[in-house]
C-alpha cells in the first residue's frame, strides 16, 4: 500500500463498523451519505404560482387602500362628525314630527336650535 492515492475503508460505515473491522490505527469517522434529491418534475407546482399571486394581490390591495384612507383622511373625519351629529338631532326632530309639524321647516329650526343650545327636550 505504498500508493499516492488515498484508501477508502471497505465498507462506508452504513453498518457501524465504519470499515475498521481489525481494530487497527486508522480512525473510526463516519462520512455522511451524500445527500440526494430526487426531483420527479421540473415544474413548479401549481401551488406555490397561487400563493405568490394571492401574497402580491393582497399587497397590492393594502398599498391602495391605506394610501386612499389617507388621501380621503379629511373627508372621512366630515362623515364620521355629519354621522354623529344626526344621530345627536335626532330626538329633537322626532318630538317636532310628533308635534304634527312634519319634516319641514320647523324640524330644521328644532335641529338647529338644538345644534347651538345643546338642549334635547324630554319626553
Amino acid at each position: 500500500m505504498a500508493s499516492d492515492e488515498p484508501q477508502e475503508p471497505e465498507d462506508s460505515g452504513r453498518n457501524g463498523s465504519g470499515g475498521n473491522e481489525s481494530g487497527g490505527n486508522e480512525s473510526d469517522e463516519r462520512r455522511p451519505a451524500p445527500l440526494v434529491v430526487s426531483i420527479e418534475h421540473d415544474k413548479v407546482p401549481r401551488w406555490i404560482w397561487r400563493s405568490i399571486a394571492i401574497f402580491w394581490l393582497g399587497w397590492i390591495v393594502v398599498y391602495l387602500g391605506t394610501g386612499a384612507v389617507r388621501a380621503l383622511r379629511s373627508l372621512l373625519i366630515v362623515l364620521l362628525v355629519s354621522l354623529f351629529l344626526s344621530f345627536a338631532i335626532e330626538p329633537a326632530v322626532t318630538f317636532v314630527i310628533e308635534r304634527e309639524a312634519g319634516r319641514t321647516r320647523e324640524a330644521d329650526i328644532a335641529a338647529a336650535r338644538d345644534l347651538i343650545s345643546g338642549y334635547v327636550p324630554k319626553k
